[in-house]
C-alpha cells in the first residue's frame, strides 16, 4: 500500500482534502515529533512539508460523498 514516492498517502475528494484518512509512513515520525514539541499542531501544514500523494476518494469508496461527509457540518 505504501508507495516509495510519498511519505504519507492521504484522500483528496475534489478539492476537499482529508489528510486525517491518511497512512503515515514511520520514517518521518522524528520530523513529526520535532513539529509537535514546537506546537506546530496544523495538520495540513505539516503534510506540505512532507512528500504526500493524495488519492482520489472514488479509488476507496464507490459512494465517497457518503463516505466522506463531515458529520460536524450538517447540509
Amino acid at each position: 500500500m505504501f508507495p516509495s514516492n510519498g511519505n504519507i498517502k492521504a484522500v483528496k475528494q475534489g478539492e476537499v482534502f482529508h489528510p486525517l484518512v491518511s497512512i503515515w509512513s514511520s520514517s518521518i515520525k522524528d520530523r513529526l515529533c520535532q513539529s509537535l514539541m514546537a506546537e506546530q499542531l496544523s495538520v495540513m501544514k505539516f503534510i506540505s512539508t512532507v512528500r504526500t500523494e493524495w488519492i482520489p476518494a472514488n479509488q476507496i469508496s464507490d459512494k465517497p460523498a457518503t463516505v466522506f461527509q463531515n458529520i460536524n457540518k450538517p447540509l
